[in-house]
């Protein structure tokens, strides 16, 4: 099995050609893969179809979990400082009797 190299800094697709014992070369071009998937555009819509339902429950989703985080942040806000006061309020009346 021979395989040819470029030898030159160009870039040429021929050169990037498979040879097997000097019979034609197999090389490989975009117009297979283009010819591929030209046959797969006819399921391309359906599966357009789901992912955008896909991204919309995601999208709710992540509304519903920001939301949520956003409660307990704020609920965090208001107790943690609400407590500290109160045990200083203690304390000092406490203290002064």
């Amino acid at each position: 099995m021979l395989y040819s190299f470029p030898l030159s800094n160009s870039l040429d697709p021929s050169d990037f050609a498979i040879q097997i014992d000097s019979i034609r070369p197999i090389s490989y071009s975009r117009d297979s893969i283009n010819h591929i998937y030209g046959s797969l555009k006819g399921i391309h819509h359906l599966y357009e179809i789901k992912s955008r339902v896909i991204v919309e429950r995601s999208e709710n989703d992540k509304i519903t979990e920001v939301n949520i985080l956003a409660f307990i942040a704020i609920v965090l806000f208001i107790s943690v400082p609400t407590a500290f006061l109160l045990i200083i309020y203690v304390k000092t009346v406490s203290e002064s009797n």
